[in-house]
């Protein structure tokens, strides 16, 4: 008789709760047929197979998002990578398709929409699939927590002589980070000069021979290690390793530090280096959901703030027309447009011969100044620089190809495939994070800023943030063992 009740309230509770979830279901229904024609008013481009994509890589980027969540991996490079690629094809397809004006946008045809968003997630997909091939090969599940929450080794734990050997390559790496505003006010002529065109030099080391230039890249990879020493040393202070003078050094040293990332004239520098401060706080005292998405909040509204101070320098060099802080803002969806020009590269490659790998050996070691490597290839020869002069773009600045774009208009859909080499290069690098919070530090100051670099400038920006981690790690490791200390490996 029990039995019998319990069925019977079962079956009664099942259909007390049917006809509440008809009626939101119906009314869910109702609303996305009205969205649909407001969509269709607001996007005139977006056809169904353009919606279907966008689905198909908001689907694949956001359980991609959750899985890293539930596995710990807050900040991993696959999560920042698929971030990026959310806001910048996603977020780029209705920019693309919409009815408003967005300063330089070209809009597009819902063919060219689909077969760029198309090509993009299949190479995300790629990517996903040499991220995840170390699981699958050791047929263990793709969500294990010991990539990153491992417990790490033990040493010193901020010894006296560690932490001031991570002062000493603060100081180092922070003034290094000026020979290239120094080399850039001495061909300007004057500081005064060179605050006038400041943002029209941004690019290239402006050195007057090989030797100076090859001094000034071995400067640039080593100013690198400036952010994660100086991560270190506050960790250090949150575990209360500091004594009152070395904060006091730290917060002036911090001042210099964010000094010359603003002389950088890039407002992504700036804005993740106020990302990595908040990782690496983050990390060390595992802050709340609700926290996160507060300060996700401030992050976001100060890369608003940050953009409109950019627009704003920008025009003052002469080289842009003035904006308002409305149009300044609506640069921030899909800065960098990679939908747009993905497209454009697509329909260059479907007339022109493809570039069949020229220059991509010189793109893997762009890092080698010619001081060294004396028959390397003239920079609009590799890289970057070969695909904008193939495709006919403007070569006096350097644009985001993607590095999807980059492999295609080389080997086609063939050349996706190499994205897969850059899914188990990432997977390794998130591998490195258990084993010491020296390389925790390298990953969230250097890694994870430049993935919006590796992103949409393809090989030798890669190629460059792998030989700035290495320079960071090599350099601190000859500096613990000129001191004494070995290569100390803190815990967490």
């Amino acid at each position: 008789m029990n039995g019998v009740r319990h069925a019977g309230t079962g079956e009664h509770t099942r259909w007390q709760y049917a006809l509440p979830i008809v009626a939101v279901a119906g009314t869910v229904l109702f609303a996305l047929l009205e969205l649909r024609a407001l969509v269709l008013d607001l996007f005139p481009r977006v056809d169904l197979v353009v919606a279907e994509l966008v689905l198909i890589a908001l689907g694949l980027g956001i359980a991609t998002l959750v899985q890293q969540q539930r596995a710990g991996r807050r900040y991993s490079l696959l999560v920042i990578y698929t971030l990026i690629f959310l806001s910048e094809f996603v977020v780029g397809t209705f920019v693309a398709t919409a009815r408003i004006d967005i300063l330089w946008r070209q809009q597009l045809s819902s063919e060219s929409v689909a077969r760029t968003l198309g090509i993009a997630i299949l190479g995300y997909v790629a990517l996903l699939a040499g991220y995840h091939l170390p699981s699958l090969a050791a047929r263990t599940t793709s969500t294990r927590r010991d990539d990153i929450e491992a417990p790490q080794r033990n040493s010193s734990d901020f010894a006296p002589r560690y932490r001031l050997v991570l002062f000493l390559v603060l100081g180092v790496t922070t003034a290094f980070g000026f020979v290239q505003l120094a080399l850039r006010i001495k061909k300007a002529g004057s500081f005064a000069a060179y605050l006038a065109i400041a943002y029209t030099m941004r690019i290239g080391t402006y050195a007057d021979t090989d030797a100076a230039n090859a001094w000034a890249v071995l400067a640039s990879l080593l100013a690198s290690g400036a952010l994660p020493a100086a991560a270190l040393l506050y960790v250090a202070w949150m575990r209360g390793r500091l004594s009152g003078f070395e904060k006091w050094l730290l917060l002036a040293m911090t001042v210099a530090l964010l000094g010359r990332q603003a002389s950088t004239a890039f407002r992504a520098v700036v804005v993740f280096t106020l990302f990595s401060a908040f990782a690496v706080y983050d990390t060390e005292r595992r802050i709340g959901m609700r926290t996160l998405l507060l300060m996700g909040l401030v992050i976001a509204c100060a890369l608003i703030g940050v953009n409109y101070v950019h627009v704003i320098l920008h025009n003052l060099t002469g080289v842009g027309a003035a904006t308002s802080f409305a149009d300044s803002s609506k640069e921030l969806l899909a800065p960098h447009a990679y939908l747009e020009t993905l497209a454009r590269l697509l329909e260059v490659r479907d007339r022109m011969v493809p570039l069949d790998g020229k220059g991509i050996f010189t793109s893997i070691f762009f890092f080698v100044p010619r001081a060294i490597w004396l028959s390397k290839l003239p920079s609009e020869q590799f890289g970057t620089g070969i695909v904008q002069s193939w495709a006919g773009f403007p070569t006096t600045y350097q644009i985001a190809i993607s590095n999807v774009g980059e492999l295609f208009v080389h080997f086609g859909y063939v050349g996706l495939t190499g994205l897969i080499a850059w899914g188990l290069a990432y997977r390794w690098f998130d591998s490195r994070w258990a084993i010491s919070l020296e390389w925790r530090a390298a990953l969230l100051c250097i890694s994870a800023p430049r993935i919006f670099a590796d992103e949409g400038m393809g090989i030798s920006a890669f190629a460059i943030s792998v030989a700035s981690v290495a320079a960071f790690m090599l350099t601190l490791a000859a500096a613990t063992r000129v001191s004494g200390l070995g290569v100390p490996r803190t815990g967490t």
